[in-house]
């Protein structure tokens, strides 16, 4: 075969080449704000929506020791999120540690039980004390109420309580079987300035907002706070009705009574969300943060969990103003406190630690934290929170979050306590 006919047999392959490349379907599905292509695996199935997953919930125990805490990983679940609930007969003095304990137990009870769900589908917990000395036997009765395969995600704080002479208050978020069609208020009784004792959320996803502080003198400082946030809010098209609650940092907690006047001429009648207070150490005489259902016209992009900060607001390399969940996968986790003695720095190591374990263990990872809060009593605690965000986050998503300073967190000897919620690093959306 000459070379001429060698050439023309060249140019047919080349064309034929050039021909099937081109009827090659090009590659689709979304990119990320860097650029990076995401699996289609990982898109929703209608653009701006959620595909709201099987429903699943399990407990994953982080640790062999028979005291170790545990998470909760849950999808797919409506979530009953609480108010702050109190002994409703208590705060006599005559009464016992134990009689308070089971007083305010019984009223968490009773706002799941009309929010159609039990104690054994909380998922997390919260628990308030105003003495150190009562953690253990609150941690104690509370661990005897579920069965040995289930303990949700536990937090305890040491602050004084709003509701005079209590000694113990719990708030908490469960899950229930039945679907509802929309948000649902549960109020046990008729007062309609006080706050929800609870809010049902079908499955879908949330907003998480910072804590916004204020340090002007109360009341003006809560009327900033809270008009702020819903500044914040308005960006993302969240409404008042789409909050499911409100947690107040203030100092003193005894001013308790003051913020509700302000939260009751902020929401219409009967529509305050759940509102829960802990006491701070700050400057600042309050900080406002909250949760709400992500509303439809929010919803952007394939990412589970999106990091934003409003317009003209220098972003933080260490949190976000507010952490968009697009998913209704979430994973909470307890409230960590060092497992030894030491520094604040070896405790902030050994907490970072733990929760390095615990985020491999449920499947997530530092990028997919959507919200975090910060518990210290000392400022070598505090300092060496802000040193490990700064090794261990990534500055493009950073969580929403608030670091309080606060009187104690529930165990002798201890002065901090992370707790954390996220959502899965892969999976659908």
């Amino acid at each position: 075969m000459d070379k001429k006919h060698l050439w023309w047999i060249g140019c047919f392959v080349v064309c034929l080449l050039i021909a099937a490349a081109g009827c090659r379907k090009p590659s689709s599905g979304p990119v990320d704000e860097k650029g990076r292509r995401q699996p289609q695996s990982e898109v929703s199935a209608t653009p701006g929506t959620i595909q709201i997953s099987t429903p699943e919930v399990r407990c994953v125990k982080l640790g062999e020791q028979e005291e170790s805490p545990s998470a909760v990983c849950i999808q797919g679940y409506p979530l009953v999120f609480t108010g702050q609930v109190f002994p409703q007969d208590g705060g006599a003095a005559e009464q016992t540690l134990d009689a308070e304990i089971k007083l305010a137990w019984g009223a968490l009870e009773a706002v799941l039980e009309k929010a159609g769900s039990i104690k054994e589908k909380i998922v997390r917990l919260n628990c308030c004390i105003s003495q150190e000395d009562d953690a253990a036997q609150v941690i104690g009765f509370v661990r005897r109420q579920f069965p040995n395969e289930w303990l949700p995600a536990i937090s305890m704080v040491v602050t004084p309580l709003p509701r005079e002479k209590a000694r113990v208050a719990f708030d908490a978020v469960a899950y229930l079987e039945e679907q509802p069609a929309d948000l649902k208020t549960i109020r046990l009784s008729g007062e309609s300035g006080r706050p929800s004792d609870a809010v049902i959320c079908p499955p879908g996803g949330l907003v998480f907002f910072s804590g916004q502080p204020d340090k002007s003198p109360l009341p003006a400082a809560a009327e900033n706070a809270i008009k702020a946030l819903f500044e914040t809010a308005e960006n993302l098209h969240v409404e008042k009705k789409d909050i499911l609650q409100i947690r107040v940092f203030l100092q003193p907690v005894s001013e308790a009574s003051t913020v509700l006047k302000v939260l009751e001429q902020v929401f219409p009648e009967g529509t305050m969300p759940p509102v829960i207070f802990t006491e701070w150490i700050a400057s600042a005489p309050i900080e406002i943060e909250m949760i709400a259902r992500l509303p439809q016209q929010a919803i952007s992009g394939s990412d589970r969990v999106r990091f934003w900060n409003p317009p003209g607001v220098k972003p933080s390399p260490t949190f976000s103003r507010v952490t968009i969940v697009q998913t209704d996968r979430l994973i909470f986790l307890p409230g960590f406190l060092s497992r030894k003695d030491g520094s604040g720095q070896e405790q902030v190591d050994d907490i970072f630690a733990q929760l390095t374990e615990g985020l491999k263990q449920t499947g997530s990872d530092f990028q997919h934290l959507a919200k975090a809060t910060y518990y210290v009593v000392e400022k070598d605690a505090s300092d060496a929170v802000d040193a490990a965000r700064k090794k261990l986050y990534d500055p493009d998503r950073p969580p929403a979050a608030s670091k309080v300073t606060i009187h104690g967190v529930g165990q002798d000897g201890r002065t901090v306590s992370v707790d954390v919620i996220a959502v899965p690093a892969a999976g659908p959306q």
